[in-house]
């Protein structure tokens, strides 16, 4: 069992999303970062349907009553078990009455909280993602609270580790690459109006979407489609001219042209980035997206860890504690400090 001493800003129980739902107008209410949430399972081996936690700017504290395998994922934040710090992208062995703290972000948005096992609540139309607008799934369809119990099952015996996310610094803008939406042809100006532009990601953005900030883009016969169905990913043009970028909430259909689809490599940035920040649009190949998409999962591949130690190591009259862990990859060994 786990306890939950402090659910953070916005803690939420979390799986693959509730796609069953969609032919019912429900939102699938998955991960807003699946490459994050999919390393956090991984790592703890506990399966791609299981559930696990999301949290935002920062993460819970956690007091743990039974033995657990523990991975942390996503944006960098602190963790430290009892006060001792732990790594994230590491499968961390937790003890009965240990307590796992998760601070502050300094970049990035989201990170994930996967347990061996998987966390236990029932599945509400085959899935236990939390549905904050329905109020569905997770515990009784909202955020976690101060005080709540969180069960978890048991799990195999892993130890792995894989390279931390990497996010592109906060004061540039980020690329985010594109393949052509459906609508693509009702852009009056063509696609170069939607790549010439820098566009900031507004305040009032959230789980549904992104609403970008800037010079408005012009569009033909947007009153007359029909509405049809929208995707994670997909950037809607509305009336108004400023995109939005539809993302783990979205709605399940959806009458605005959808001008352009960003690739499932690329989804991570859109989930990490602030409100403040500013993102491109770059154009790719069919070809180009497949490409980027193996090429992450293969740079991310947990492996497993074959020794870990900490070394105690004094510079300038500090001493300052590193983790040292040797992963295996392909025939070679890494130390990664």
């Amino acid at each position: 069992m786990i306890q939950v001493v402090s659910p953070g800003p916005l803690t939420l129980i979390l799986d693959q999303g509730r796609y069953a739902g969609l032919s019912q107008g429900l939102s699938a209410c998955g991960p807003m970062d699946p490459l994050s949430l999919h390393l956090a399972l991984a790592l703890t081996g506990a399966g791609e349907d299981a559930a696990a936690l999301e949290f935002v700017l920062q993460g819970p504290v956690l007091r743990f009553s039974a033995p657990a395998l523990v991975a942390v994922t996503g944006a960098p934040a602190p963790c430290a078990l009892d006060g001792v710090p732990v790594p994230m992208y590491r499968t961390v062995q937790v003890q009965p009455g240990q307590t796992l703290h998760i601070g502050s972000m300094k970049e990035g948005l989201r990170g994930y909280v996967s347990i061996a096992g998987g966390l236990q609540v029932p599945p509400v139309l085959g899935s236990r993602a939390t549905d904050l607008k329905s109020g569905l799934g997770g515990l009784s369809g909202r955020s976690l609270r101060e005080g709540d119990i969180l069960s978890f099952s048991d799990g195999p015996e892993v130890c792995l580790a894989c390279p931390p996310l990497s996010l592109p610094p906060r004061d540039m803008p980020w690329t985010v690459r594109f393949l052509p939406g459906p609508q693509a042809d009702c852009l009056r100006d063509g696609m170069e109006a939607l790549t010439a532009s820098v566009w900031t990601v507004g305040s009032d953005s959230d789980r549904m979407g992104l609403r970008l900030r800037g010079t408005p883009l012009q569009g033909e016969n947007q009153g007359s489609m029909i509405t049809e169905g929208v995707t994670m990913g997909s950037l809607q043009l509305p009336p108004g001219g400023c995109p939005l970028l539809m993302m783990a909430d979205h709605q399940a259909t959806g009458g605005y042209p959808k001008i352009a689809t960003v690739i499932s490599a690329d989804l991570t940035l859109c989930a990490q980035i602030r409100p403040g920040q500013s993102l491109r649009f770059q154009p790719v190949t069919l070809s180009d997206a497949r490409s980027a998409r193996g090429l992450l999962l293969t740079r991310t591949r947990p492996a497993p860890v074959l020794a870990c130690r900490d070394l105690c190591v004094r510079f300038h009259g500090s001493v300052f504690t590193v983790n040292v862990t040797e992963r295996e990859t392909g025939d070679e060994l890494h130390a990664s400090r």
